[in-house]
């Protein structure tokens, strides 16, 4: 790869997550302007402090989906790393460390991420998913994930993960909305 084209392509992953909420959500009034790749990759001055994910969302798009976005696009992980437990040093923990680290306020961590020739995967702690129960169908709680982990099974509190095919977590999210009656 070139100089800088990681760089290119994590930004234009990032513009195709942005796109695909903007179309799962779009039977809800949502546009463009409700998603966005955040400028400068988080150093634009207005989402520093307020949503410093990778990710732009609007207040209004919030009530939805309110998950701060970490995007990652890169070859080095493998799936059986998060099977066989996460080392410390990995660069699946580092980026399980960084949404968390960057999740403010009511959102909860979503961490987006894929290689080449694979679809996209998502990776959601299991207690966000029941701590939005209205927001979440049932199925996404009941469902057989592609693989739950532990990230930390020594802690106090523990960190189950859950990860799914981050398509079809959305449309199984958008159908529980459109389900429990959330406005469109």
């Amino acid at each position: 790869m070139r100089p800088g084209g990681g760089r290119a392509k994590g930004h234009a992953f990032e513009r195709q997550v942005a796109k695909l909420i903007i179309k799962a959500f779009a039977r809800f009034g949502i546009k463009k302007v409700d998603c966005y790749r955040t400028p400068l990759s988080g150093g634009h001055r207005f989402a520093r402090k307020k949503q410093p994910g990778d990710l732009v969302i609007s207040a209004r798009l919030a009530k939805l989906f309110p998950f701060c976005v970490e995007c990652k696009n890169n070859e080095r992980w493998e799936m059986w790393h998060f099977v066989s437990g996460l080392q410390e040093d990995s660069i699946e923990s580092k980026w399980l460390r960084q949404a968390l680290a960057e999740t403010t306020g009511k959102r909860h961590p979503l961490l987006v991420f894929k290689k080449n020739n694979i679809p996209a995967f998502c990776a959601l702690r299991l207690h966000d998913l029941h701590s939005v129960p209205l927001l979440l169908p049932m199925r996404l709680l009941q469902s057989k994930a592609f693989l739950e982990f532990e990230q930390d099974p020594t802690a106090d509190v523990p960190r189950v993960w859950r990860i799914l095919e981050f398509e079809r977590f959305l449309a199984s999210y958008t159908k529980g909305l459109r389900e429990v009656g959330r406005s469109e």
